[in-house]
């Protein structure tokens, strides 16, 4: 995934949260080669930014479910505030961790750290 220079990658989650925010951390990497990293919590169904305009490509990301229920997290792509285009979608179970990597793709974890799936 790559952010233009009117792009921002969102993170939204499927609705409320029951107990706990699930917290993520994320990397772009620049085209000049450097790393930004971000980090925050989503609680709601209210996106939120996880890679600003002109950031360059993802490199990392990770996002636990913390919380005691199921939720459905999904990663959109952000054209200038116009148009939101969902760009991949998870159900994590409690305890979930989902990660991506710029090497190895998508993969998701239970709450032992045992992979559920890979290169997704």
């Amino acid at each position: 995934m790559y952010t233009g220079a009117l792009q921002t990658i969102e993170l939204v989650l499927d609705g409320a949260i029951t107990t706990s925010a699930l917290p993520w951390t994320c990397e772009a990497l620049a085209t000049n080669l450097g790393v930004t990293p971000s980090n925050g919590e989503v609680s709601n169904a209210t996106p939120v930014t996880v890679m600003p305009a002109a950031s360059g490509f993802l490199k990392t990301f990770v996002i636990r479910n913390a919380d005691t229920v199921q939720h459905t997290i999904a990663l959109q792509l952000n054209n200038n505030g116009v148009t939101q285009r969902r760009v991949i979608a998870f159900t994590l179970d409690a305890g979930d961790v989902l990660t991506y990597d710029v090497h190895f793709g998508w993969s998701t974890f239970n709450l032992a750290g045992r992979l559920r799936t890979a290169n997704l």
